[in-house]
């Protein structure tokens, strides 16, 4: 029998959270949102049966990062767009809070999830990141689950699963679709910028979403004489500004040192009673509640 415990799952929470409203976020009991719950549950299911694993390390955003602090308008766009939703969107994403916040601090502790971790200051990128660098000697098979295109700074040390599209993405391929090494790809960031955290590139030069993004062709040595080349040539300390921003994981306050690898500790009757407390009827089904107990070793 496989050991489950030779494979470590690092779940990025703001993706499965994001999927999970957008799936069940009109799911609720009694009128209490329940679906961000439902959904995130689910989705870490059909990770510990994909994967064949118990061990779970799940990362969540703190709001507010060191980010910020040295460039005011960092994720300004997403901001921006926040505060012109409507009341409608804007208590919809209070539920979504509030449910990630019932998961990150009761639900999964109470289940057994004991590697759930949140710092001030950080984001849930620096912590993946931390832990990548921290197991990477550990002889276990690193799996990250997120969407983000930061994470591909990891590469060189883990897998990547993108739950939307289902596909694991390694390190072959990642330097087969670029042209450039994981430890590029913080550079190549920094000379493209990032459009979602509003890093703004050296002008003429775009987030390097694609290979044959200038700032790719740069590091590759591929970009020919002209302004561009001129324009990346000259932008250094724009470029060393930016890498503050983009570059992973930070290391700034040391707090980090001090979270420890537990040991996940799973209880049925936990599973049980929390399926029950949210109403998720289809959970303690004869045939999925089997699913659970054979993923986590339910006793």
């Amino acid at each position: 029998m496989k050991d489950k415990r030779d494979t470590i799952v690092l779940v990025d929470c703001s993706t499965i959270v994001y999927a999970a409203f957008h799936s069940y976020g009109t799911l609720n009991y009694h009128g209490k949102p329940t679906g961000i719950i439902y959904g995130f549950l689910k989705k870490i299911l059909m990770l510990a049966k994909k994967f064949e694993t118990t061990d779970f390390i799940t990362c969540w955003d703190a709001g507010v990062s060191h980010r910020h602090s040295i460039y005011t308008q960092y994720k300004a766009k997403r901001l921006a767009k926040r505060a012109a939703e409507s009341e409608d969107e804007k208590e919809q994403r209070n539920w979504m809070l509030a449910q990630s916040i019932s998961l990150n601090h009761r639900i999964l502790p109470y289940l057994g999830f004991k590697n759930n971790y949140i710092r001030i200051n950080y984001e849930a990128d620096d912590l993946l990141a931390y832990w990548v660098n921290r197991l990477k000697d550990s002889g276990k098979r690193l799996i990250m689950v997120t969407t983000d295109s930061d994470m591909f700074q990891c590469l060189d040390d883990c897998t990547i699963y993108n739950p939307s599209t289902k596909k694991l993405f390694t390190r072959i391929k990642f330097i087969k679709k670029y042209g450039v090494k994981p430890d590029e790809w913080a550079m190549a960031k920094a000379i493209g910028g990032c459009s979602g955290d509003n890093v703004i590139g050296v002008e003429g030069v775009s987030d390097p979403k694609k290979p044959s993004s200038k700032a790719l062709k740069y590091l590759r040595g591929e970009l020919g004489p002209g302004k561009i080349l001129d324009r990346i040539k000259m932008a250094k300390d724009k470029i060393q500004f930016n890498l503050k921003l983009v570059e992973l994981p930070y290391k700034g306050t040391g707090e980090t040192n001090r979270m420890i690898v537990r040991c996940n500790k799973y209880s049925r009757r936990r599973f049980i009673k929390t399926f029950d407390k949210y109403h998720f009827k289809s959970f303690l089904e004869k045939d999925k509640f089997e699913e659970w107990e054979e993923a986590f070793s339910l006793r």
